[in-house]
């Protein structure tokens, strides 16, 4: 293989490892939102608090039950919020092909900031995980 075909290869998003890639990324994608569907088996609680079509955090009458996710667990859905920022793109730099899945990863679908926060924990919060076992869930 000649130098131009192995850098067609390595950088180019339509080629072999590109379309690979971008499967792969499509799988992780969808793997996280699975994760991310979980109902959870911690605290149960009741809220006052909703998000409107805007993504502002209100205050409005009791809603129904939440049951939280344990230490441990992934993040057990509330809104959805997160889930609905979860998108993967596949782009090349110079060194080649690489993908993004994640919370924000597409710049059309912005992320929640407090999607690190739920994976890695807090001083106050025990980890969350749903990226990394994401990654073992889409294994081919």
């Amino acid at each position: 293989m000649n130098d131009a075909a192995l850098d067609e290869l390595l950088h180019s998003i339509t080629g072999d490892v590109g379309r690979d890639l971008a499967r792969r990324a499509l799988n992780v994608e969808n793997a996280q939102k699975l994760l991310l569907s979980i109902h959870g088996t911690g605290r149960v609680y009741s809220t006052t608090f909703w998000t409107d079509g805007r993504g502002r955090l209100r205050r409005g009458r009791d809603r129904v039950p939440h049951q939280a996710s344990a230490p441990g667990e992934p993040p057990a859905t509330d809104t959805g919020r997160l889930r609905a920022t979860v998108s993967h793109v596949v782009a090349t730099d110079a060194e080649g092909v690489y993908a993004e899945v994640g919370s924000g990863a597409n710049p059309a679908v912005p992320g929640v900031k407090y999607a690190l926060f739920l994976e890695q924990g807090t001083r106050h919060m025990a980890p969350r995980p749903w990226l990394l076992p994401s990654l073992d869930a889409a294994k081919d």
